[in-house]
């Protein structure tokens, strides 16, 4: 299974049967298993192992500092945090990851009331854009951030006279 070079969806789930459903169809529409990870509060980790069931792996459990995380995720976080034997804090292992700083911000300020986080690593577009459009349909909160006119290459006020 690759596990480089691959995009990624990231979702906060608020309710666990939610995110069971947005997890269920994800595998029906072709998204492999093995390529959904969770990141759940430490708290809630025995319910949410329990409740979200037995369809794709929740192997490779990594202790993050009052999270846990399975899966690719979790395989990436642990070459990433190295062997410090430290646990990382979840907004730094996300900016270790590549997050960038405010979406980081984002998702570890969410993950704070929600019930457990979603992120899909995938290796076609097409994936990427079902796990994200499913994560939607089932509520699930997805980072965006808003753009400047320059960003999208829109012109400007003073460009338009």
């Amino acid at each position: 299974m690759k596990n480089d070079h691959m995009g990624s969806v990231t979702t906060v789930f608020k309710e666990l049967n939610q995110a069971r459903r947005a997890i269920l169809q994800m595998i029906e529409a072709g998204i492999p298993a093995g390529y959904i990870s969770l990141v759940i509060p430490e708290r809630l980790q025995q319910t949410v192992l329990a409740g979200i069931g037995t369809e794709f792996p929740t192997h490779c459990i990594y202790p993050l500092a009052g999270h846990c995380a399975t899966g690719l995720f979790a395989d990436r976080l642990q070459r990433a945090g190295g062997s410090s034997g430290e646990q990382l804090q979840l907004l730094k292992a996300l900016q270790t990851l590549g997050y960038a700083p405010e979406e980081a911000g984002f998702y570890s300020m969410m993950l704070q009331d929600a019930v457990l986080m979603v992120v899909v690593l995938a290796d076609t577009s097409i994936q990427l854009s079902r796990a994200q459009g499913l994560a939607r349909q089932h509520e699930g909160i997805v980072f965006h951030r808003e753009r400047d006119p320059e960003e999208q290459n829109l012109p400007r006020p003073s460009q338009m006279l």
